[in-house]
């Protein structure tokens, strides 16, 4: 058995009007039972609501600080945290 670091995020970002959001990221895992062949990959979505984050964010949200900013929806929103989690996952 074979040990791999899965780490996992949680930002909270937070607007002009004080509106809090929380953003995480999440695994998806498919398995092909055809081919007995898995794949997987990560996914920035909003905790409360599940809707995916927008895709042109995507690509910065790994190098997120706290008071970064993030713009979209016509909104400027501050980085107010950033909760990052390493798991120990067996293969």
């Amino acid at each position: 058995m074979s040990k791999s670091k899965m780490i996992n995020y949680k930002i909270t970002i937070q607007d002009a009007n004080d509106s809090i959001r929380k953003i995480i990221k999440v695994k998806d895992i498919q398995f092909n039972e055809e081919l007995l062949h898995e794949t997987n990959e990560w996914l920035w979505v909003f905790e409360d609501s599940n809707e995916f984050c927008p895709f042109e964010l995507w690509s910065f949200m790994d190098r997120l600080k706290v008071n970064d900013g993030l713009i979209f929806n016509h909104k400027i929103y501050k980085v107010i945290d950033v909760l990052k989690m390493n798991k120990i996952r067996y293969i």
